[in-house]
């Protein structure tokens, strides 16, 4: 399975955010260029909530925000 996030901006943590094409909103909760990414779903007050299952692969729209 394959899911296109699209960048929306940062949280007010800087951590990035996407939106998929379910208007389902992830955070990279470790957006290190060194690092892959950590992306879990949010709850309504902003708090990182579920992690991306494994065999779910990410194309990044236009790219990869990230710290570093």
């Amino acid at each position: 399975m394959k899911k296109k996030l699209t960048y929306i901006g940062r949280d007010d943590w800087s951590r990035p955010i996407y939106q998929d094409e379910t208007k389902r909103i992830w955070v990279d909760t470790d957006p290190r260029s060194n690092c892959a990414p950590e992306l879990c779903t949010i709850t309504d007050a902003g708090e990182p909530c579920d992690p991306i299952r494994a065999d779910i692969e990410v194309e990044f729209y236009p790219c990869r925000d990230v710290w570093y």
